[in-house]
């Protein structure tokens, strides 16, 4: 899942549930693959998107 993906979903349950959102960590990573293209050999690799890999929340009622 995209990071963004995630904490849009998330927003959306705290928004319904009257709910604050309290992000601690996001740990996300990006693989590159590497890839030679004849047109530009300057152009080695083409990045892969985003992914989330960790991401701890703290969901608490609002007082």
């Amino acid at each position: 899942m995209h990071a963004s993906n995630g904490l849009n979903k998330a927003a959306k349950l705290i928004k319904e549930k009257n709910k604050e959102i309290i992000i601690i960590a996001v740990t996300a990573y990006s693989e590159v693959e590497e890839k030679h293209l004849d047109s530009n050999p300057f152009d080695f690799y083409v990045r892969k998107p985003v992914s989330m890999k960790n991401l701890l929340l703290i969901i608490k009622d609002i007082d």
